[in-house]
């Protein structure tokens, strides 16, 4: 009789489903690359004029309007979108045709915002300059008291459309003015004046320029999308209706699967099963790229503070929330991993479900890893053929954006998207794949509704994107949760989820890096893609460098488990086996008839054996189990006992039991981790 559990299967390319998936994998990267920007707004965005170019020209025109000393300033510069004036725009008139006329029309959607303060004082500057290098909004900020002209409306007018005119380059005789304000200041006049574009009609919106003139001084200008009003109120209707099943599945993802994975552990500490370090690297990834992402974003900072605060009070308090937030975030990363491990063991009892076992260790690795970088192609073709056929078809709509803030305004681009990856792959794969799947296979052993009820929750739980209608991205990640990363984590295993979750979120950002044209830009992009490829790399280097024992490697998906022979005595007494004693062959060549002896083999070599002695028609009790170390943590020595007890199952055997000695933490570990109760401990008197 022989027993070969399933396994997973590290050999790279070397079977049909794996060259399918490679070539899936690698064609759907194409289409991504290819197709992606007529799903996406992103390609309205234009920067081939250089952020510090942008920066010259603001702080030029801010210098020759103002007799400050600006180097004694604090400045910060971002990258910025007109969320509202986007939305409105895809959703009215389709992500291609905004993109055509964002370009086009330059409409004042993408830009870069700056703001020149002194921490304390009141008076303060912004500035908003267009990716083309236009400025399209300006703003001095006084202080109420602060001394200026008391000009009338008409003086006021004629300054405002000389500024326009002169300065901007507006013919006014294209715009139409509109309603007008004055502001009665303590010691000045203030005016706001308003026109709107003529030529413009576009489902009830306006392109409009506002001045405001404080006391005779042009303080304020911009350059904006006024949406219709009726579009903001259904906007904030279905987002309130988005947010509600956002919040609350997001609360039952993230509370229910932490509360599943703690209870598994309390139960595993308590019976001694568990590894504390186990949780350790992957809470230690989340902190560690959590905290460097949050102080890549710290310049940034300096854009929401307040001139009313403490300054150095206001770093101190963004530091200290950096580490708390990144702290609180991989906390449950700990417990989600081991109690999640905990949970998989009894449902898969013989597999490791985060990476499959085998001894070449770097060879299974490199497998899961590459079936990871192919589900993520696949995932970029599968969204860009979803959303293509959801908005020429189904007139459904979807912004799919990322933050364009940290990734193009931060010192090190690359760490947005990294972050943007990572962190979101290990904290949801573990809840909604290894702790949601396997609390679902643990109650009802129902593989569909294991694969559906969590992915439905997991997909909903990301309503929080804008899109149209409503639970459209739940219906999109619904479908990824069932087809491929639930069937991809059953068939590979948590780590090509993963990777796969990384890889496609890290791309979305390192792609629009790559269209940047600007080479700081291009080169965080590039470097995106060579930090997903390094993984790799030990991998392919044992490939070249050993292809003999790679190969080898390769070979043995899973080592046989075979019922011991005369032939085999002699090796499997040369095993350690410590107090255990063979018993001799019957006849010379006969194995005992009360013995059962199951061999793990590496083609005619010994390099496992579990023994157990039958001590009556209906009892039989296990001395030992033996895996050399090479083989180890392989799930061969639970393998060696399954095996073996269903070898006396099939002589009659109804009662099993074993003897062994748990005087270190690995072996008491062992032991528990194949759920045996402990019947009877042995008493030693002291000396």
């Amino acid at each position: 009789m022989l027993f070969q559990p399933h396994q997973g299967y590290p050999m790279l390319l070397r079977s049909n489903l794996d060259r399918l998936l490679t070539c899936l994998g690698i064609v759907g990267f194409i289409i991504a690359i290819l197709f992606s920007q007529q799903v996406s707004p992103s390609a309205a965005i234009d920067l081939n004029v250089p952020r510090q170019t942008i920066y010259q020209t603001a702080e030029t025109y801010l210098k020759s309007h103002n007799q400050h000393n600006f180097s004694q300033y604090q400045s910060v510069q971002r990258f910025s979108e007109d969320w509202m004036a986007s939305v409105y725009l895809q959703q009215t008139q389709g992500i291609a045709e905004t993109n055509r006329l964002i370009k086009e029309k330059n409409l004042p959607i993408y830009h870069w915002d700056l703001r020149w303060f002194k921490p304390s004082q009141q008076e303060e500057f912004y500035m908003s300059v267009a990716t083309t290098g236009d400025i399209i909004s300006y703003q001095h900020i006084l202080p109420e008291t602060a001394a200026g002209a008391e000009l009338s409306l008409d003086a006021a007018k004629a300054i405002a459309a000389a500024y326009l005119e002169n300065e901007q380059g507006w013919s006014l005789a294209e715009w139409e003015a509109l309603d007008n304000s004055t502001i009665q200041r303590p010691n000045r006049t203030d005016h706001t004046l308003q026109w709107k574009r003529r030529d413009w009609s576009l489902e009830g919106s306006e392109l409009r320029l506002t001045v405001r003139v404080q006391g005779d001084k042009v303080d304020s200008y911009s350059y904006w999308l006024k949406i219709p009003e009726a579009f903001g109120r259904q906007y904030r209707k279905t987002r309130n209706l988005a947010r509600f099943f956002y919040v609350n599945t997001s609360s039952i993802l993230f509370n229910g699967s932490l509360g599943v994975a703690c209870l598994f552990y309390l139960i595993a500490l308590a019976r001694g099963q568990i590894n504390w370090r186990s949780g350790l690297i992957p809470a230690l990834i989340v902190l560690t790229f959590t905290l460097l992402s949050q102080w890549n974003t710290l310049p940034l900072a300096k854009y929401y503070y307040s001139t009313t605060e403490n300054y150095y009070l206001f770093w101190v308090q963004a530091g200290f929330d950096s580490l708390y937030n990144a702290v609180v975030r991989a906390m449950p990363i700990y417990f989600l991993w081991i109690g999640g491990q905990q949970l998989a063991k009894r449902v898969w009892p013989q597999q490791d479900m985060i990476l499959p076992r085998h001894p070449h260790r770097i060879a299974a690795f490199t497998q899961a890893y590459w079936r990871g970088l192919m589900l993520a192609g696949i995932r970029m073709a599968y969204l860009v053929v979803f959303y293509f056929i959801a908005t020429h078809v189904f007139q459904a709509w979807s912004p799919m954006g990322v933050d364009y803030s940290n990734l193009f305004s931060t010192p090190l681009p690359f760490m947005s998207s990294l972050r943007g990856g990572i962190v979101p792959a290990i904290s949801e794969e573990l809840e909604a794949r290894l702790v949601g799947i396997g609390i679902i296979l643990l109650i009802c052993r129902h593989r569909w509704l294991a694969l559906l009820i969590p992915g439905v929750i997991w997909a909903f739980a990301h309503l929080g994107y804008v899109t149209e209608p409503f639970y459209l991205r739940g219906i999109e990640l619904s479908l990824s949760a069932v087809f491929l990363y639930g069937l991809f984590f059953l068939r590979f295993g948590l780590l090509t989820t993963m990777v796969g979750h990384c890889t496609y979120n890290s791309l979305l950002g390192a792609m629009l890096l790559l269209r940047a044209q600007d080479t700081y830009l291009v080169g965080s992009g590039l470097l995106v893609i060579a930090i997903l490829l390094l993984p790799l790399g030990p991998g392919l280097w044992c490939r070249w460098r050993q292809p003999k024992e790679w190969r080898t490697a390769l070979q043995q998906n899973r080592l046989p488990l075979v019922p011991a022979t005369a032939a085999d005595y002699e090796q499997i007494g040369s095993l350690p086996l410590g107090t255990v004693t063979l018993p001799p062959l019957s006849d010379g060549h006969v194995l005992p008839a009360d013995y059962e002896i199951m061999c793990l083999k590496v083609s005619d070599s010994v390099v496992g054996v579990s023994i157990a002695q039958v001590e009556s028609s209906t009892q039989a009790v296990i001395q030992m189990v033996y895996v050399s170390p090479k083989y180890r943590r392989c799930y061969y020595g639970s393998q060696l006992i399954e095996a073996l007890v269903q070898r006396l199952r099939a002589r009659g055997v109804v009662q099993v039991g074993a003897i062994a000695k748990t005087t270190t933490t690995q072996h008491k570990q062992f032991w528990a981790n194949q759920h045996w109760r402990t019947m009877h401990t042995v008493l030693q008197a002291r000396s």
